[in-house]
Parts: structure tokens; sequence; C-alpha cells
């Protein structure tokens, strides 16, 4: 879905952050589709369980301020 998604807006995998709250499907969807993942805790996914992911995400943060905090920050 994420690369049909990329086809028709026409960019990449690797100018995309994809922004989810579950390891198993928007994490893993991104990650699976070569995008950026950010991982935000305000869901049902915990610190230690994104922390053992593998890959981990390239982000993880409490919520979507946090990811705007760490993408201005050059994370």
């Amino acid at each position: 879905m994420y690369q049909i998604a990329l086809k028709r807006m026409g960019i990449s995998p690797e100018e995309t952050l994809v922004i989810g709250d579950r390891l198993e499907t928007d994490i893993a969807g991104a990650q699976n589709a070569g995008c950026h993942s950010a991982l935000v805790l305000s869901g049902v996914t915990t610190l230690e369980e994104a922390q053992t992911w593998r890959p981990v995400p390239n982000i993880i943060a409490q919520n979507l301020s946090k990811v705007l905090d760490a993408l201005e920050a050059g994370e």
C-alpha cells in the first residue's frame, strides 16, 4: 500500500517519513517500503517494545510535537 501511495504522489521512499503508533502495521509498512519511520508512543506501543523492534524506527517520540522537534534537530 505504501508503494502505491508513493508512486501516485511521485515521491521516493528515501524522502518520505511515515508517522505511526503501531510497530506491526505503521512502522513495518514504512520500513518494508524503504521509508523513514517515526513511532509516536501515544498509541499501544511501549518504549521497550520500540527499542527491541528491528530495525528500530528512525525516530521514537512521545507525541507528534516531539517528532517535529526531532526533525528540526536533524535526527
